[in-house]
C-alpha cells in the first residue's frame, strides 16, 4: 500500500529451495499459496508471482532433477501470474556457448499460456575465472550483446511485461573489499559498463530498445 508497486514479485528464485532443502518445500508452497490469494483479494489487478531458475527447469541444461522442478512449478505457476524467470544462460551446461535455437520455446511451453517475465539476467563481457568451481566463462563483448539482442527480440515477439538486467556495471571493486571469493564473482563481469566505467556494446542495444515508441 505504500509504495503502490505496478508490479509485486513475492518470492525469488524458489525453486532453488526444492532443489537445496526439499523437506522445507510444502510448508514454502503452502505459504506463497495463502500470500498469493490474500494479496490478490486486496489488489485484484496487480500482477504479482515469483521467479524461478530458468536453468533449472530446462532440461539437460543443469544438474538440478529436471522431474521434480516440474513438480515444483506445477503446484506454484496457479498462484503467479507470471512465468518469472531469472535467466543467467552461462551458469548453464552450456556455459558460454550457443544455447539450443528451441530455448524461448520450451520456457514457453512451461509457461501454461502464462507471459514470461524476465525477473534477472546477465551475460559475462569477459573471460572470469572461477578455480574453486572448476569453470571459466568466457564471456566477451560481443557475445554479450548477441545475448542482450536475442533477450530483447524474444521479449518483443512474445509480449513479456519486463526485462531485467542484474548488474550495471561490473563490481571488480566491491568483489575485492568482500574477500574475492569466486562465489562472488560469478556475476562480476556482466556489466552493460566495465569496472572502469567505460560502456561495452551491448549498453547502446539496450538504450535503443528503451528509446523504441510504446503504445500505452
Amino acid at each position: 500500500d505504500f509504495f503502490e508497486p505496478d508490479y509485486l514479485a513475492i518470492g525469488i528464485e524458489v525453486n532453488l529451495l526444492q532443489m537445496n532443502a526439499p523437506a522445507s518445500w510444502p510448508a514454502y508452497v503452502s505459504l506463497h499459496k495463502a500470500t498469493y490469494e490474500a494479496l490478490k483479494q486486496d489488489h485484484p489487478a496487480l500482477p504479482i508471482f515469483v521467479t524461478l531458475t530458468a536453468v533449472d527447469l530446462l532440461e539437460g541444461w543443469a544438474s538440478a532433477d529436471h522431474g521434480a522442478q516440474l513438480a515444483a512449478l506445477a503446484e506454484i505457476l496457479p498462484y503467479s501470474d507470471y512465468l518469472g524467470l531469472s535467466f543467467y544462460p552461462f551458469m548453464s551446461a552450456y556455459l558460454t556457448e550457443p544455447i539450443p535455437a528451441s530455448t524461448f520455446d520450451d520456457l514457453a511451453a512451461l509457461a501454461g499460456g502464462k507471459p514470461i517475465a524476465i525477473g534477472e539476467s546477465g551475460y559475462p563481457a569477459q573471460e572470469t575465472a572461477l578455480p574453486s568451481f572448476g569453470l571459466v566463462f568466457s564471456g566477451t563483448p560481443e557475445k554479450q550483446q548477441g545475448w542482450i539482442e536475442r533477450l530483447l527480440r524474444e521479449a518483443e515477439s512474445r509480449q513479456m511485461p519486463m526485462v531485467v538486467q542484474f548488474v550495471v556495471r561490473d563490481y571488480d571493486a566491491l568483489w575485492q573489499a568482500i574477500g574475492a571469493s569466486d562465489a562472488d564473482a560469478v556475476w562480476r563481469d556482466t556489466g552493460m559498463y566495465d569496472e572502469a566505467g567505460a560502456a561495452r556494446p551491448a549498453l547502446d542495444t539496450w538504450k535503443a530498445e528503451l528509446a523504441r515508441p510504446r503504445a500505452p
